[in-house]
C-alpha cells in the first residue's frame, strides 16, 4: 500500500490521467463521426463522467501492477 500511494504522488501519474482524460473526451465522447466535428455539450451528460472515471479508474490499477516497478532494495 506504501508503493501505491507513491505511485499515485508521482507527477508522471498525474499528467497520464489528465491527458488521457482530456483525450478520452474528446475523441471518444465528443467526436462525432458523420458530421466530423465536436459536441462538446456531451460534457453535461452523466455517463460521460462515469465512463471516464472507470477507465481512468481501470488503468490506474493496471498501469500500477504492469508498468510500475518499485525499487524493492531500497526498503
Amino acid at each position: 500500500m506504501k508503493n501505491f500511494k507513491i505511485y499515485l504522488k508521482a507527477k508522471t501519474t498525474l499528467v497520464f490521467h489528465l491527458v488521457f482524460s482530456l483525450g478520452y473526451f474528446l475523441l471518444v465522447q465528443a467526436y462525432v463521426y458523420p458530421t466530423l466535428c465536436f459536441d462538446f455539450s456531451a460534457a453535461f451528460e452523466t455517463k460521460t463522467w462515469f465512463e471516464l472515471l472507470f477507465m481512468n479508474s481501470f488503468l490506474l490499477v493496471t498501469q500500477y501492477f504492469w508498468f510500475w516497478k518499485p525499487n524493492q532494495k531500497r526498503d
